[in-house]
């Protein structure tokens, strides 16, 4: 049954598995029978407590973390090898989350915005990219999504580090458009895909113009205080790399524009560019099929890989219509989820997360 309705009383055991299933690494028989005994609500509200900050990997090499800010080729051990600790570290923090959404919703991220070992080589960018993950993993989706475009890690898997005024690079204004926001819609014409055209991606490239990586992982973001891109700028922090003109999208976007608000002798500030990066993002996130593609995406990783057209209209549509509302916050729509008897419908279910605990 598609609905969001809330579900009543106590859990008890069937739903408590289901729950912790979906939404923890940590389902068993201790934890089903605790959660047995609450209502959705309480579930919830245990679910996401606030977790505290896990103290990063360690090198065996030294017995201490390479991450202050990055490895040291004398001392650490070769990159390749911090990157299993990396990874058995991550794999460690998931294996003792407990009874929590906040390492799932981490490993959503990445699989969200993914990027491969094989050309992201650098431990230190991947770490930092998944410390970006957890700060946001309950919070604001739009806000990470604009920090994930000065992330180091995002900026090397998707090039656009090569991404300059006078030579553009397509590949991560096209992902950003196709994979991690508005979604590619059905093709009605020549290079128009619905949702978003060729024209926009062009466009979308223009803004992106003008990041490089950071190696020395100095560069700290001031909301986060975690390394990010360099935005390359001369003495007069003008980013002589960063395209100044006027950015006009396509009807898609109702041919909006992206405008640098400050321009000293032909080149845009710093600070302007970071303002049109907030607002190439606001247009992406009040089209609303920007919040519907992103609910889609929540609801295949934590209730059903299939969405019928009911659903879509019933469950997929309020949702996103929250989101929008929620300014995309992610914990009011976890929660209206959550707390759903659509959630603990027996069709959502796969066969094996049928069987009692």
């Amino acid at each position: 049954m598609a609905t969001l309705t809330p579900i009543t009383g106590t859990l008890g055991i069937t739903r408590a598995k289901h729950l912790l299933q979906r939404f923890t690494f940590s389902a068993n028989r201790a934890t089903i029978q605790q959660f047995a005994a609450l209502t959705a609500e309480s579930a919830f509200d245990l679910l996401t407590a606030t977790l505290p900050e896990p103290e990063p990997p360690i090198d065996p090499k030294t017995g201490a973390t390479w991450l202050n800010p990055k490895p040291d080729p004398i001392i650490n051990s070769e990159d390749f090898k911090l990157f299993d600790y990396y990874e058995a570290w991550h794999l460690e923090i998931m294996r003792k989350s407990g009874v929590n959404i906040t390492e799932r919703m981490v490993w959503f991220l990445h699989t969200h915005f993914p990027v491969q070992r094989s050309i992201v080589s650098s431990t230190a960018e991947v770490y930092y990219q998944n410390k970006l993950f957890r700060k946001y993993a309950l919070g604001n989706f739009k806000e990470l999504f604009i920090k994930m475009i000065t992330d180091n890690a995002m900026l090397r898997y998707i090039d656009n580090n090569q991404n300059e005024v006078n030579s553009p690079n397509e590949n991560f204004a096209r992902e950003l458009l196709e994979l991690y926001s508005i979604g590619k819609g059905e093709q009605v014409g020549a290079d128009d895909y619905t949702n978003y055209t060729e024209l926009d991606v062009k466009i979308a490239a223009r803004v992106l113009t003008g990041f490089k990586n950071d190696s020395e992982f100095a560069n700290l973001d001031p909301d986060t205080q975690l390394p990010r891109a360099i935005l390359k700028t001369d003495n007069n922090k003008r980013a002589y790399l960063h395209d100044a003109g006027i950015k006009t999208f396509s009807a898609r976007f109702a041919e909006k524009s992206v405008t640098p608000n400050e321009i000293v002798n032909g080149y845009v500030t710093e600070t302007a560019v970071f303002d049109e990066l907030q607002q190439m993002i606001s247009l992406i996130f009040e089209q609303p099929e920007t919040a519907k593609f992103l609910v889609r995406k929540l609801y295949r990783q934590f209730v059903f890989y299939k969405i019928s057209a009911e659903v879509e209209t019933d469950i997929i549509v309020p949702l996103a219509e929250l989101f929008a509302t929620e300014k995309f916050e992610l914990l009011p729509v976890l929660r209206k989820l959550i707390l759903s008897q659509h959630f603990f419908d027996e069709d959502t279910a796969l066969p094996e997360n049928k069987r009692n605990g």
